[in-house]
């Protein structure tokens, strides 16, 4: 016999037994949920023998190897806490009318089903490669973290979801910890609560991938009432933020630390009774912001962003109409040196310095390529510079600013940097209607 033709012979007979095996490799276990099923021995094969609570659908599907659990729409309240304890292998899918014969049938915006904690217990608990899709988790709370969801050191994939009325001390939606990274997709977080991060909380290197959600109305009595990040790396995406509120710091998003990043979103209405309408970054000088637009954010400084021992990257992003009860009608940075290129700044205002930026202390920003219009303020209409603040402005307009002095820029006691800038119709009050430089230790170079 020949032993290289014997050999071949084996390999193509596996082969064929592999490819046999791939419908059964490939066919989910389907098992089904239904609050209200008939059925006196369930086993989650049909919808006329559906279980009637969801965990007892993930667990037949974890012992059978993994596979789907079909729930029909309701209202799933607790009998444990967490209500829900995902596993493994299994993923859980929302939206059935109890019908459906196929997963595209079903229809999550019309058959609500709802994991409620009924304001008392943990909604879910998360694990590695899992899924939760087409799900309402509300009425979750916990007094430490994740009243809504909590991930520790796993990833699973939330796509679809919406999370309302949750409440924790950290995380009242959903709390990331320990290297979590959830793939969090299409979902929406409107009127959670928490003392840290109403939204979301992520934790401890998590670093969680958030694409086109929508956080609405959060609240945060102390820091970020959409996301608070701590030693995190989170990547949001196409993600708006819109009337989110910390009574403290980072309206929307607070960040200590870590390298988050915010692409392409949209940052609107949001409101620190502190700092940071919008965004606070605190020692966060990994942290890239690009491509957003910041409309009509609020804070006492630093209406959009304020940034403190932080120096971030932000590019291509458009500021507009956002104000500080104090100084930094758009941005607030302080003992840091942020890169900003290619924005633009429009009818911002602060009552004090910086009508759209305020750099204080010792600052060396890059600011390239940005575009001032008709922003206000009572020192520097445009940008306010203060003790040891020297920024390097580079081929930037100033156009129709106003303040009392300084229209387009007021320095004291810094020494900024101009080159190739241009300034047009501004106006101020008391002097400088285009550069106010009061008396202190730093000449200003003025390449203009």
């Amino acid at each position: 016999m020949n032993p290289s033709k014997t050999s071949r012979n084996n390999l193509l007979l596996f082969w064929i037994l592999w490819l046999c095996t791939l419908p059964l490799l490939s066919t989910a276990e389907i098992f089904r949920v239904k609050f209200d099923a008939p059925g006196p021995v369930p086993d989650g094969l049909t919808w006329e023998t559906a279980f009637q609570s969801i965990q007892a659908g993930v667990d037949v599907a974890y012992d059978a190897g993994g596979g789907e659990v079909w729930v029909a729409a309701g209202n799933y309240m607790p009998s444990s806490n967490p209500v829900v304890t995902m596993r493994e292998g299994v993923a859980i899918y929302g939206g059935f009318a109890g019908t459906e014969t196929a997963r595209d049938q079903r229809d999550w915006t019309v058959n609500i089903t709802t994991i409620n904690g009924m304001g008392s217990s943990r909604c879910i608990f998360g694990a590695n490669h899992s899924t939760l899709d087409g799900v309402t988790i509300s009425g979750g709370y916990n007094p430490g973290s994740g009243g809504g969801m909590v991930n520790e050191a796993c990833s699973p994939t939330v796509e679809n979801c919406t999370f309302n009325l949750n409440q924790a001390f950290n995380g009242g939606a959903i709390y990331n910890n320990n290297s979590a990274a959830p793939i969090v997709t299409h979902c929406s977080f409107t009127s959670n609560r928490a003392d840290y991060g109403a939204g979301m909380y992520n934790n401890n290197t998590a670093a969680p991938v958030i694409t086109q959600c929508v956080f609405q109305a959060n609240t945060a009595t102390l820091k970020g009432g959409g996301i608070y990040n701590g030693a995190a790396s989170p990547v949001i995406t196409n993600s708006s933020f819109g009337g989110n509120v910390s009574e403290g710091k980072g309206g929307a998003i607070y960040s200590w630390q870590g390298a988050p990043r915010a692409e392409g979103c949209d940052f609107g209405g949001n409101t620190a009774l502190g700092e940071g309408g919008a965004v606070y970054h605190e020692s966060s000088s990994a942290s890239r912001v690009s491509g957003c637009t910041f409309t009509n954010n609020s804070a006492v400084n630093g209406g959009a962003l304020y940034n403190e021992y932080s120096d971030i990257g932000v590019t291509g992003c458009d500021f507009v109409g956002n104000t500080a009860e104090d100084s930094g009608g758009a941005m607030l940075n302080y003992f840091c040196s942020p890169a900003l290129t290619q924005c633009g700044f429009d009818a911002n205002h602060a009552q004090g310095y910086g009508g759209a930026i305020f750099n204080q202390e010792i600052n060396s920003s890059a600011i390239q390529s940005c575009i001032f219009t008709g922003n206000t303020g009572k020192y520097g209409g445009g940008i306010a510079n203060l003790y040891d603040a020297s920024p390097s402005l580079t081929g930037c307009g100033f156009i129709a600013n106003i303040a009392e002095k300084g229209g387009g820029m007021y320095s004291f006691a810094s020494g900024p940097s101009l080159s190739e800038c241009q300034f047009s119709g501004n106006a101020a009050d008391m002097g400088g209607r285009h550069v106010s430089v009061s008396v202190g230790d730093n000449a200003p170079v003025l390449r203009i």
